[in-house]
């Protein structure tokens, strides 16, 4: 697995990644994708997640780094040098609070899934964030109830940030 460093728009981010079964499996922080690459042009690719195709270009490549074009977005992957200090700064991140949800990267709240009071079990979807023009479910890792919605639809949102409270379900 090759560990990056995300610089975009969206903020800073631990990027790892491995080609294996003619896929990029890709993994951001809890999230993990599997991504088909097709070459179009010289320079000019197309990432294929499900049923979502994007289209990007590969602006330079060196050793240490890697800068692609995403519409209007330039950005750039950097060899990470200390991938195993974030990893940790990740899991704090994580673990903050036990009992809420937090993002696991910057982006907007898309949508969100639950009302105060609510009880869900573990996997149910939570909160939908958009974080560079990709959608991630959040979703409840327990069965437990909805004590406070800390965020609304359209809000800016910051990694780490908490975003849903839990009480535990009895």
């Amino acid at each position: 697995m090759t560990s990056f460093e995300l610089q975009s728009p969206d903020g800073d981010f631990l990027v790892e990644a491995k080609k294996g079964d003619g896929l990029v499996h890709v993994k951001l922080g809890k999230e993990s994708f599997a991504v088909a690459l097709t070459k179009e042009g010289p320079r000019e690719y197309v990432a294929v997640l499900g049923e979502r195709r994007i289209r990007f270009s590969l602006e330079e490549i060196t050793n240490q780094s890697v800068r692609i074009r995403l519409g209007d977005y330039l950005m750039e992957f950097r060899r990470a040098q200390q991938s195993t200090d974030l990893r940790r700064e990740d899991r704090a991140i994580q673990t903050r609070r036990l009992d809420s949800l937090n993002s696991p990267m910057p982006g907007r709240v898309i949508s969100i899934a639950v009302m105060v009071g609510q009880k869900v079990s573990e996997g149910d979807p939570v909160v939908v964030i958009e974080s560079m023009k990709m959608e991630s479910v959040l979703r409840s890792d327990r069965e437990a109830t909805i004590d406070k919605v800390l965020v609304a639809e359209g809000d800016s949102v910051k990694r780490g940030q908490e975003l849903v409270r839990f009480s535990v379900a009895v």
